[in-house]
Parts: C-alpha cells; structure tokens; sequence
C-alpha cells in the first residue's frame, strides 16, 4: 500500500506493507489500485504516475 500520510509508513494493513509513493518502481510488476476520494489529489497521482512511466489502465487503475 502506498501511502503520504507520514503516521502510516512502516505499518501494515491487511497484510499490505505499507511505504512511500518512491516504492512505486519497484512495484511495477503488481497492479496499482489508486484510492483517493478526491479529484484534485486524484490528477496529482495520476501526473506523478505518468512522470514514473506508469499508463493508466495498462499499469493502474483509480479506484475511488
């Protein structure tokens, strides 16, 4: 689970590590869910997304 809140890095929630957004590369062989409720932090994610090479759709999905 990739997360920005610093209170939650380092724990692990159902069974999900849970790290920073630089885990992301390392990730790349997993389907991303991105759960954010919100549009504007929502497009932030998806522009860093971008930046990393991920594609939606082919790489991740934006689940809320």
């Amino acid at each position: 689970m990739i997360e920005v809140h610093p209170g939650r890095l380092g724990n692990v929630i159902h069974g999900a590590p849970v790290v920073g957004p630089e885990a992301l590369p390392d990730l790349t062989a997993l389907p991303v869910v991105v759960s954010v409720a919100r549009s504007g932090p929502r497009e932030l994610i998806r522009t860093a997304m971008s930046a990393m090479g991920f594609r939606e759709t082919r790489d991740y999905v934006c689940a809320a």
